[in-house]
């Protein structure tokens, strides 16, 4: 059954003929009119495209992935309908090589085939963004150092005293890393911070952009303040006793706006000197004793208002006079400064080179410069490369258009067709990344250029106002709130009905409000507050789920809802989130949080990190005595101080000394505890020496057991995962060329400085039934049945807005000016401009992000919020709802957190007459037609909530029924069985199966030993040698080596004897050992380790036991790098075929949450021979070779010499007649018994195979290729089918001859196997509903 697209949805799906942009509300269903674009684009029958002339731009790799798999599921649900489509399956054989990528990825590919016109290295690494922080910290810091001592005129000093605050350079350098980053987000970066320079050529404020955006901003201010004393007005209609008081003075203070707001249109002096003598009637008497609503509103509202007003004259700051004078003192050190971040850029860039390395911004930028160059008048000219592909492509499709930056933009301007062949899909109401440079003007710009689609005209705009996601309570609440609070001047777009919700979303009725708001009311205490609404929270959880009062829908049905369908948002989680864990957890209720603590505060982090520091220098007191403390040494406070109190009886008085002495004098003294300590640490202090970080790390979790002790811990399984993140946090620093122990703590140190923290491993599964924690941000592209927005009371962040200098996209660049003897500091135009844009901007992207955290709910929406003095706070609240639909922009803009918003709209609501009364002030009721929804509204005291929760902790346990207990003592685990199960295998023991019962010696008794070493021993003798020697020296002279490692200990007298020399001479004289020795990276002994189901060891184990995880882990004999590649040595190695497709399968216990990263790191660390294609989820119990229905193999023949396919191809010089061998391949089809073909003792149960296909083919260079396809295969049987038909091809046997080969059922009839290395697995298919097939050629493989 397909999709019922509504009319908007197909008008962005057809229409083709110029550019389309698509603003796609929440839940809208944009990816899927995205991939219905695409597939439409495919099979069109008139004018069909391939994917390949597509290019398809996400925002992450997730949806990447997620558009890729769709895509392909799209195109095969067509091929199951029509098989026979050659254009679909050339299509899907396409997918995975067709541009669908991020825009980093698509900028590191272009850039990468395109290096040669760079001038760069194409191997060049990409910096993660904690070394890209370090390396620029770095940069600049030797920069500005440099400045200091080559500041011959006083410049530089002047400047950094403008900026800096105290004796630290730290604001100076994070303003020029600041500057710098924000000027990459544009095409051309030193055009663009030329333009901040430009700004100060002028210095008539009236003429300038600071001088027009404060007079806007303060037009607002007076247009505001005009509607509110007019609202003032009418509320005083109905209270003759007020208005005769107040009317009056009212009607004088609009009178007066009015007036300033015409001063304003005067020059800039006239204006400051008209608000610097504002003057306000007196309010009249009213009767004593007499109190009313509208009396309460007037007062508190008339307030506000005047003390807006006293503010203009700061805000202005200066006179015209004053201003020219700023302009002409601060020009120099503006100049100064922007050289300062040119210069940065220039050397950071300088040190990437060096170190052949490039960040995501240079990436950009250096695609962007293959694309286009500027014009040198604010515009750009496409260059050659640009042109060809935009000829290439038929469509560009961009998703998450709200997102993307300048330099972004101008990347598709470039590729695209004049413009003509974008295809943008984006909502801007859900733009809330512009700390990371986003710019949302971009799509607003765009949309305010496109037409209707009724004129049909191009570009077109479409609007997706369908939600497909929420209850439609849910959305009528979000359309009631944002109808009053998002406009162009609050928000940057007008929320009317073509940016409402609609609901769409079939759901079944119920009788519960869909939405919710709490108010907790307390003290102002920031502490109390955030543990009482935590509390709060936890109880409305727990008697939700345990009542079952709030009711899901699953599968068209209601049912109770879960702890997984909870959500707890947060505009942010830092110091916030640890209250709601804790406050669930002592309920008993799983929640799991990303930001509950920073990665380097956690145990695990912490101890490893203090142990890494002691092995690095053991004479540092801290981190020695945490090591100590800890689970894993296990050493009492008690017993340190003992050995500090031994260590003082014996020196002098005021004598110390570290730790680490006191501790070893200990063990001189015979402490056996504090002996085994520093043998251990010494142990692994040698180990440093050697190892990489993280192989040291690991090796440290091994040696001392702390990965069992951290998988104990509570949350084991991401403690564990915290370990193995810190190990790639080291091999990727050593990555960037770095080693040593020391530099890596050094650099832990400075991203602790720097960047502040790393994020910590592990998401809980998607099915978990827990409770899930994150921030608005976390939560962008998700939806859960039930959202809480909580915290709603934090403040925004506006500490940047008070520093001495601030960089606006908008307003350019402006800065405090200080007094010539440097003691006062004066504000500026240009800052104050600055200010005004960057709080504009902020709020803005406050309301969006407020809009994200609304739409994610799928049935309730719950908001909580904590107000202290609730009358006095929704008073204020109240006199600016206003009595029309709208919010007045300039209010909204005030607003300093997300209950005031939120409390403004829904004030209004006739469910809200609690809070009205609350509020003393008599609020105009919204009744919406359009926006009807049922909403509940509770109010709490904190109190009260802490008492509850104080009572609730001292509540004594209920006793209980002894036979209960009796029943849960007498249990008994079903998975003890696993007791004789070893918790890790050697990949050595992978054949082994059964579950072995037997204990064994570990090690041979002394009189066995008297009678020589086993034929095994032997062996591993020959391979301990290998292991342990020194590869050169053993080239040089064996013997010499061999009786070296005897004498270290390496090796016994008997196995130095057994050592095969013969084998080993042979091994160093052989083009491989050429290949070792001529390598600059051979790594010995390579630990590996993977996980197996047990029941892959030991079939007879059954349900949950069956599924409990085995280590597997091995160690790779020898890897080296070989032209960027690793070759891996294994002394064992046989000869044996290939596979250019091949499918293994895994068992997890969660989804993995990005396939294409996780094959990007499987690549990353497997050899250069292997390469996985990609990951599919299959459907629970698959089993990759069982469940094959199908398999397809190749053999290739080369009828030449070829020294680059020798291993890949039988090279057979002998002509061969094809025609006769493709005549006895014919009959393989008609016969299903191939014993002729069978190798003798393979255990094959049968030796049935139904052939379907066998063909010989020959290409232009005469390579000779069979393919042969069958439901399976016997072992050997298609090496000795080809070894047979090249007979046949040869002449030795007639085509009939083969036939009675076949028929006889007789091995010795049929001719010796061809050699292995021809052979390839090149196809494996399976059922459509348990794998999506891919198949790869050979060389597509390759």
């Amino acid at each position: 059954m397909g999709i019922n697209w509504t009319t908007d949805q197909k008008h962005a799906i057809e229409c083709r003929k110029g550019s389309v942009l698509v603003s796609a509300a929440a839940g809208s269903g944009k990816t899927a009119v995205l991939v219905e674009r695409v597939i439409r684009r495919l099979t069109d029958k008139e004018k069909p495209c391939s994917a390949e002339d597509l290019l398809i731009v996400t925002f992450t790799r997730a949806a990447t992935a997620q558009m890729r798999e769709k895509i392909g599921a799209a195109i095969l649900k067509r091929l199951s309908e029509n098989p026979a489509d050659k254009h679909l399956r050339r299509q899907y054989m396409l997918l995975p090589f067709a541009k669908i990528c991020t825009i980093d990825s698509f900028c590191n590919d272009l850039v990468r085939e395109n290096f040669h016109s760079l001038g760069i290295s194409p191997d060049y690494s990409v910096l993660d963004n904690e070394t890209a922080v370090i390396m620029k910290n770095d940069v600049c810091e030797a920069m500005l150092e440099r400045a200091y001592e080559e500041d011959t005129d006083g410049s530089f000093l002047q400047l950094s005293d403008m900026i800096s605050t105290g004796s630290s350079d730290d604001d100076f350098a994070q303003l020029i890393l600041r500057m710098y980053d924000i000027s990459t987000a544009y095409p051309f970066p030193e055009l663009w911070l030329d333009s901040l320079i430009e700004e100060y050529a002028d210095s008539d404020i009236d003429s300038s952009r600071w001088g027009d955006i404060i007079k806007e901003y303060i037009s607002d201010m007076l247009n505001y303040c005009i509607s509110s004393s007019s609202e003032m007005l009418k509320l005083m209609a109905s209270d003759e006793t007020v208005l005769s008081a107040y009317g009056e003075a009212v009607c004088s203070d609009i009178n007066m706006y009015k007036e300033l707001l015409e001063r304003l249109h005067t020059d800039w002096d006239d204006t400051l000197e008209a608000f610097g003598s504002v003057k306000y009637m007196s309010l009249g008497r009213v009767p004593k004793g007499y109190d009313s609503e509208a009396k309460n509103a007037v007062t508190t509202a008339r307030k506000k208002l005047k003390d807006l007003i006293k503010k203009v004259p700061d805000i202005m700051c200066v006179s015209s006079a004053e201003h020219a004078e700023d302009v002409r003192l601060l020009s120099g050190p503006v100049t100064k400064l922007i050289g300062l971040v040119k210069q940065f850029g220039r050397e950071y860039s300088a040190e990437k080179d060096r170190l052949n390395c490039a960040d995501f911004s240079d990436i950009l930028h250096r695609a962007l410069n293959l694309l286009a160059v500027s014009d040198g008048k604010g515009g750009y000219k496409k260059t050659d490369l640009a042109r060809e592909l935009s000829e290439h492509y038929v469509e560009i499709l961009v998703d998450e258009y709200q997102d993307i930056n300048e330099a972004q933009d101008l990347i598709f301007r470039a590729l695209s067709a004049d413009e003509n062949n974008l295809f943008t899909v984006g909502d801007v109401k859900q733009s809330i990344y512009r700390f990371r440079q986003a710019m949302p003007e971009i799509f607003l710009r765009r949309r305010a250029l496109t037409n209707s689609f009724e004129s049909g005209k191009y570009p077109m705009g479409i609007t997706l106002g369908s939600n497909f996601r929420s209850r439609r309570g849910v959305t009528s609440c979000v359309n009631y709130i944002f109808r009053q609070l998002m406009s162009v001047g609050a928000g940057e777009l007008e929320y009317d009905d073509s940016e409402a919700l609609n609901a769409a979303a079939e759901y079944p009725e119920r009788d519960i409000p869909d939405c919710e708001l709490h108010i907790v009311t307390d003290s102002g205490n920031r502490a109390d507050t955030l543990k009482a609404q935590a509390d709060y929270i936890a109880d409305y959880i727990g008697k939700t789920v345990q009542s079952g009062s709030i009711t899901l829908t699953k599968g068209g049905a209601l049912r109770p809802a879960t702890y997984g369908d909870f959500c707890i948002l947060l505009r942010t989680a830092k110091n916030v989130s640890q209250a709601y864990v804790n406050a669930l957890a002592e309920r008993g209720i799983p929640a799991f949080s990303p930001d509950t603590g920073g990665f380097f505060e956690a145990a695990e982090i912490s101890f490893i990190l203090s142990l890494l520091r002691v092995l690095d220098n053991p004479v540092q007191d801290i981190p020695l005595a945490a090591v100590m403390l800890s689970p894993l040494f296990g050493f009492s406070a008690g017993e340190l101080a003992d050995i500090r109190a031994s260590a003082k009886e014996r020196l002098g008085a005021g004598e110390t000394e570290p730790l680490y002495r006191s501790v070893a004098s200990a063990a001189g003294e015979g402490s056996e505890r504090a002996a085994a300590f520093l043998k251990k640490i010494d142990s692994l202090r040698r180990l440093s020496l050697t190892l990489s970080a993280g192989e040291l790390v690991r090796r440290v979790c091994e040696e001392t057991g702390f990965d069992a002790v951290v998988s104990a811990m509570p949350d084991g399984e991401r403690r564990r995962l915290n370990v193995s993140l810190l190990c790639d946090y080291a091999e990727k620093y050593e990555a960037t060329g770095n080693l040593g122990l020391s530099g890596f703590i050094r650099f832990i140190d400075k991203v602790a400085r720097t960047s502040g923290d790393l994020a910590t491993a592990a998401r809980p599964s998607e099915n978990a039934d827990i409770v899930r924690i994150m921030t608005v941000h976390q939560s962008k592209g998700l939806e859960f049945p039930i959202c809480i927005l909580a915290d709603m009371q934090h403040k925004f962040n506006e500490r940047d807005n008070s520093d001495s200098v601030l960089i606006n996209s908008y307003a350019g660049l402006g800065m405090k000016r200080r007094t010539e003897d440097g003691i006062s500091v004066y504000d500026t135009a240009p800052r104050r401009a600055a200010v005004i844009m960057s709080e504009r901007m902020g709020r803005s992207e406050e309301l969006r992000v407020l809009y994200v955290a609304l739409t994610r709910a799928k049935e309730n929406l719950i908001m909580v919020t904590s107000v202290p003095n609730p009358e006095k706070n929704f008073a204020k609240v109240a006199v600016e709802c206003g009595i029309g639909e709208k919010a007045n922009p300039f209010a909204v803009l005030r607003m300093n957190n997300f209950s005031d918003l939120v409390l403004t709209a829904l004030m209004r609501h006739p469910s809200a007459e609690e809070l009205r009364k609350l509020a003393g002030i008599d609020v105009p009721v919204l009744n919406s037609d359009k926006d009807k929804f049922k909403l509940k509204v509770a109010v709490s005291d904190s109190q009260s909530v802490l008492k509850k929760e104080e009572e609730r902790s001292e509540r004594h346990a209920e006793p209980v029924f002894y036979d209960e207990v009796r029943a849960r003592l007498d249990y008994s685990d079903p998975r003890s069985v696993l007791s004789s199960v070893p918790a890790k295998r050697a990949a050595s023991d992978g054949s082994e199966r059964g579950i072995n019962r037997e204990y064994f010696a570990s090690s041979r008794p002394a009189f066995m030993s008297a009678g020589g070493l086993t034929p095994a021993q032997r062996g591993t003798a020959t391979h301990k040698f290998m292991q342990f020697s020194n590869y050169a020296a053993a080239r040089d002279n064996i013997s010499a080596e061999l009786d070296r490692l005897v004498e270290s200990g390496f090796l016994s007298k008997d196995e130095g004897k057994a050592v095969n020399v013969g084998a080993v001479r042979r091994f160093f004289a052989s083009p491989l050992a050429g290949r070792i020795f001529a390598s600059d990276s051979v790594m010995r002994e390579k630990k590996f380790a993977a996980l197996f189901s047990a029941d892959f060891f030991y079939p007879e184990l059954k349900d949950g036991a069956a599924e409990e995880k085995i280590v597997v882990q091995g160690i790779a004999d020898c890897v080296f790098v070989e032209d960027g590649k690793l070759v891996i040595v294994d002394y064992k190695t046989d000869t044996g075929v290939n596979a250019s497709y091949y499918v293994a399968h895994f068992d997890c216990t969660a989804p993995v949450a990005d396939p294409v990263q996780t094959v990007y790191k499987l690549n990353f660390l497997l050899p250069g021979d292997i390469a996985v294609g990609s990951m599919t989820p299959v459907a629970e119990g698959a089993h990759a070779r069982f469940d094959a229905c199908e398999r397809e193999y190749r053999y290739f023949i080369e009828p030449r010499k070829n020294p680059f396919t020798r291993h890949e191809t039988w090279q057979y010089y002998v002509p061969l007649d094809v025609g006769r061998m493709n005549e006895a391949a014919a009959m393989l089809t008609a016969y299903d018994d191939f014993t002729s073909f069978a190798k003798l003792n393979s255990n094959n149960k049968t030796n049935i195979c139904r052939v379907k296909e066998a063909v010989w083919t020959i290409d232009s260079r005469g390579t000779m290729c069979f393919t042969i396809r069958a439901d399976r295969f016997l072992r050997n049987m298609v090496r000795s089918l080809v070894g047979t038909l090249v007979d046949v091809g040869r002449g030795r046997y007639t085509p009939d001859g083969f036939r009675s080969i076949v028929e006889s059922r007789d091995l010795s009839r049929s001719s010796a196997g061809a050699p292995a290395q021809g052979l390839f697995l090149s196809d494996v298919v399976y059922p459509a509903d348990i794998f999506e097939h891919q198949c790869f050629s050979k060389f597509k493989m390759l």
